[in-house]
């Protein structure tokens, strides 16, 4: 007696093609047969599913001819998503710097999106809240990322000398001038949380003046030592008192104009004044008449006989 044969009809919905058995087509099979079937989708579209004899999101399955059968391979475009640019991790060296220092600042910015991002720029800012971007930095440009890839960076910054003595977050703003059409636009920040930055009050440094001779050195006096900023700016200058004069600078200043300080460390200058020299008296005049010459008589006296 001969097998039964059973009949295999398949069907596709969407853009995709089914193999050996093309969408559309029914074919005969002797009864038991494991006939296996592969979806493979069209550009632009995705296999989603099968359906009627088997139920499965495999791409490929088997099925036992033991009756006719009806399978349907389902196929749906794929909606591009614009790129969603997130920072992942944000840290730093060293952990406390001073105004002018450099800082590495590393971090990790991935493309959560389903499509390249196109090239951008990420801000590194100091906060003085966890996701902040109170001072700016700078800004580092980064090539495309493509969906799903992650970029890691290390960049340099100085730090500001007008930024005040504190604790601040680092952070970095991915895409900070917004060149990129996101997903998300609300989660570009990362930050160093709970890590911060510690900038220290200044370091203070003495100021020693000196005087030789008379006169006087203002704002700081003669004889006094002064505590200042680092790096702050102090004008002396000079005055000598009456009958003396200024002859110049010695030690942290030099020449006889103001001296110009930079306070970046420990200074010790004196200024010496010199007694002013007087000009010889003028010759006295005198009066008609007292004077003589060789053989003149002296009036009022009486010769030596």
């Amino acid at each position: 007696t001969q097998a039964p044969t059973y009949n295999l009809t398949v069907s596709c919905v969407g853009s995709g093609s089914v193999s050996p058995q093309g969408c559309g087509a029914t074919q005969s099979y002797n009864q038991n047969t494991q006939v296996t079937l592969t979806a493979s989708p069209a550009s632009g579209y995705k296999f989603t599913s099968w359906s009627g004899a088997i139920s499965s999101t495999a791409t490929s399955i088997t099925i036992t001819m033991d009756g006719n059968k009806n399978i349907t391979a389902n196929f749906d475009v794929i909606t591009v998503q614009p790129p969603d640019l997130t920072v992942m991790s944000v840290s730093f060296s060293p952990v406390t710097a001073k105004p002018g220092d450099s800082v590495s600042v590393s971090f990790t910015v991935k493309n959560q999106g389903n499509s390249a991002s196109g090239s951008f720029s990420n801000r590194i800012s100091l906060a003085t809240s966890a996701y902040g971007t109170t001072t700016s930095l700078g800004n580092f440009s980064m090539s495309s990322l493509a969906a799903g890839a992650s970029q890691p960076s290390t960049v340099y910054v100085t730090i500001p000398t007008s930024v005040s003595p504190g604790s601040y977050w680092v952070t970095v703003f991915t895409d900070g001038f917004q060149a990129v059409t996101e997903s998300n636009e609300g989660n570009n920040i990362g930050s160093s949380d709970p890590g911060k930055l510690t900038i220290p009050p200044p370091s203070q440094y003495p100021l020693t003046v000196s005087c030789t001779g008379s006169g006087s050195v203002s704002p700081q006096g003669c004889g006094a030592t002064q505590a200042y900023s680092q790096n702050a700016q102090v004008t002396l200058t000079a005055t000598p008192v009456s009958g003396w004069q200024f002859g110049g600078w010695s030690g942290a200043c030099t020449g006889t104009g103001s001296c110009q300080l930079t306070m970046n460390g420990a200074k010790t200058v004196t200024a010496t004044f010199t007694q002013a020299t007087l000009p010889p008296p003028a010759p006295t005049a005198q009066s008609p008449g007292t004077g003589s010459e060789p053989g003149q008589a002296i009036s009022g006296l009486t010769p030596t006989l």
